[in-house]
């Protein structure tokens, strides 16, 4: 786990001032300085596990250390890794994440699940 790119939320500094001074969260971008919130929730989106991390960070290499140690059947998400797809089949779940477009060999994506992921008329 990288460790120097997870950040805890009670550590997030909460002023643009304390990005500017130098916090390791504030990512530099053309719209300016940016953090990344990274989250695993349950079926309902009710927030299980969550890092913080600067804008410029990618998304793959935070997707395995958020659910490591966490039961699931089904794993959703966006960021497609080999590496993401071996830790969800090691927990014996269903990997429900779409292909890169540029990915050589494609994995099978159960579309009527992907598309539960963002309705927006759930309870």
């Amino acid at each position: 786990m990288n460790t120097r790119s997870l950040t805890p939320l009670s550590s997030a500094p909460t002023t643009l001032a304390a990005q500017k001074r130098g916090s390791k969260l504030g990512g530099r971008s053309r719209g300016g300085l940016t953090t990344k919130i990274h989250m695993a929730v349950r079926g309902l989106d009710c927030p299980v596990r969550f890092f913080l991390t600067a804008g410029q960070a990618g998304d793959a290499p935070q997707a395995q250390p958020l659910i490591e140690g966490l039961a699931a059947e089904v794993v959703m998400g966006r960021c497609d890794s080999d590496a993401l797809k071996s830790a969800v089949d090691a927990k014996g779940a269903q990997a429900v994440i779409p292909n890169n477009p540029s990915r050589a060999k494609k994995y099978p994506l159960n579309k009527p699940i992907y598309s539960e992921r963002l309705r927006k008329d759930r309870p």
